[in-house]
């Protein structure tokens, strides 16, 4: 990494804050989605639960990460760079630590209202040292590239899509939950009976023996 084309511990919490929903967005994506449509989790509560533990999970893929290569999915997109104060890479020790403070101090455990008042806190931190008490305390150096604005545009787009993602995502989650709810309620002595279209463009369910019924209209 050529440092010249990087700043030091600039004044973006915006930026930062961003990398970092980018990071937990994608690691959602990638391992707790995939668990809800194979039905493992099927009561909002996990969900929750799940989402509140995101960060908790993550810090051992952020250090790794970190002590590798300096950055993170999120972070790279806004061309970001985690470094000691001799501009080398973080230890795998250090990385951990800081991920760790990130998610106790930085986030409150993520707890509702708790991670309100650390994010905010920390926010102001970035904007008016550069970094946050946990970077200063570890003696972290955040490095920007310089000529971030675009970057910051494809960052902002992807948190856009992102977003849209989780809101079908929802939607289509309470569907399934709601379906397999109703059939789980269903009473057992219905002999529910499957149907499937000859070809192929639909398939029902329905109980018992259904009865046809028709009615003629006169046509004037």
């Amino acid at each position: 990494m050529n440092l010249k084309n990087y700043l030091i511990n600039m004044k973006k919490p915006l930026t930062r804050f961003l990398a970092r929903i980018i990071d937990y967005s994608l690691f959602y994506s990638l391992l707790v989605l995939p668990l809800f449509f194979a039905s493992l989790f099927d009561h909002d509560l996990t969900h929750i639960l799940a989402i509140v533990a995101i960060p908790l999970l993550w810090v051992p893929l952020e250090a790794l990460l970190l002590s590798l290569f300096g950055t993170t999915p999120g972070k790279a997109i806004f061309g970001i760079q985690v470094r000691n104060q001799q501009g080398q890479k973080l230890s795998i020790k250090h990385s951990l630590k800081r991920a760790f403070l990130v998610w106790l101090k930085g986030l409150g455990l993520n707890l509702p209202l708790a991670n309100l008042f650390c994010g905010f806190r920390s926010f102001q931190a970035i904007k008016k040292e550069g970094r946050t008490s946990v970077d200063i305390s570890l003696g972290a150096q955040i490095y920007h590239k310089k000529q971030g604005r675009f970057r910051t545009a494809i960052g902002g787009f992807i948190v856009a899509l992102f977003s849209l993602f989780f809101v079908g995502e929802y939607e289509v989650r309470e569907t399934f939950t709601s379906f397999e709810q109703t059939l789980a309620k269903a009473p057992e002595n219905l002999s529910w009976k499957n149907y499937h279209d000859p070809e192929g463009a639909y398939s029902i369910q329905f109980p018992g023996a259904p009865e046809a019924e028709a009615t003629e209209l006169a046509i004037p």
